[in-house]
């Protein structure tokens, strides 16, 4: 009750209040039940994998508080979500490279110069040319046309 919890709050130091309370089976269930919960999400295939804000935000907590209870499992989540924008990355990066070969000989069929310009207003995404292997593609693609 609210009269037992001041009288508790008066007579116990704050440090033996805070040990009390993570103690104590309710926070004891909880911490389980968040720890299942996050190797449930590291085990799952959830594709994309959340990455670890995004976990957090599920669970209700704050992500700081989370890698502070279960450092291993949230570094364990953060890696594979990293791995997997890393391969997201390389396969999109390799998807424009094979677009741009692609839309140079298209234009040099055509008669028009593959430049920059020309090939990024044919490309389904333009932005491709922001990666620097895209641009080293394009140039490849030239080269090997004699251009």
């Amino acid at each position: 009750t609210v009269e037992e919890n001041a009288n508790l709050m008066t007579t116990l130091s704050q440090t033996q209040l805070i040990s009390q309370l993570t103690q104590s089976p309710n926070v004891e269930s909880d911490l389980n039940r968040v720890q299942r919960l996050l190797e449930g999400v590291l085990q799952g295939d959830e594709k994309p994998p959340p990455p670890m804000t995004e976990v957090a935000k599920r669970l209700g907590r704050d992500k700081r508080v989370l890698r502070r209870r279960f450092p291993e499992l949230c570094m364990a989540i953060s890696a594979r979500y990293l791995e997997y924008k890393k391969e997201a990355r390389t396969k999109r990066i390799k998807q424009c490279c094979e677009e741009v070969k692609q839309v140079v000989k298209k234009l040099y069929t055509q008669g028009v110069y593959p430049s920059e310009a020309h090939v990024s207003n044919i490309l389904e995404r333009p932005g491709c040319f922001r990666d620097k292997e895209v641009r080293a593609a394009l140039q490849e693609a030239r080269r090997q046309l004699g251009l």
